[in-house]
């Protein structure tokens, strides 16, 4: 907008990089405390996941703005540990073997 100086556009875009992303940072901190993830449902994540990585081509592609771009990162980054986590503590153990003995 020409109303508002590029500067502090510039700085409304880096103050809203933590503002936005930090949301994640608790989820993360639980998840790990507790060793599992609770009820976050595994599409979700992966949808947000990719839906993060395809912002970051658009991004790259068509705005070519490094600090939009650094935003997108980030939240790609806390996403990702999200969904790292998720596999995780959810893994499935693999089923014992039941050894018959005849005897």
């Amino acid at each position: 907008s020409p109303s508002i100086p590029l500067r502090v556009l510039m700085l409304l875009q880096i103050a809203a990089i933590p503002i936005l992303n930090l949301a994640r940072v608790p989820q993360i901190m639980l998840n790990w405390r507790r060793k599992g993830t609770g009820e976050l449902a595994p599409i979700t994540l992966g949808l947000q996941l990719l839906g993060n990585v395809a912002r970051i081509f658009t991004t790259i592609a068509s705005v070519r703005d490094w600090l939009m771009l650094t935003g997108v990162c980030v939240s790609t980054l806390f996403n990702a540990t999200l969904v790292v986590q998720w596999l995780y503590y959810n893994r499935r153990q693999p089923a014992p073997l039941i050894s018959r003995t005849d005897g």
